[in-house]
């Protein structure tokens, strides 16, 4: 009765490793995005004056 539970708690631990290393692996992609516009942002501003 106890290996049910433990399976089913393995399970849940490998599929949180899972999910955090898909999380983590996206933050890179759309982090650069963002700095690219807020720097593209602040050279047009530069730019104008």
């Amino acid at each position: 009765a106890v290996w049910p539970l433990v399976a089913l708690c393995c399970l849940g631990i490998v599929g949180l490793l899972i999910a955090g290393t898909i999380v983590l692996a996206l933050i890179p992609i759309y982090l650069p995005q963002k700095a690219a516009a807020a720097v593209s942002s602040t050279s047009r501003i530069i730019h104008r004056f």
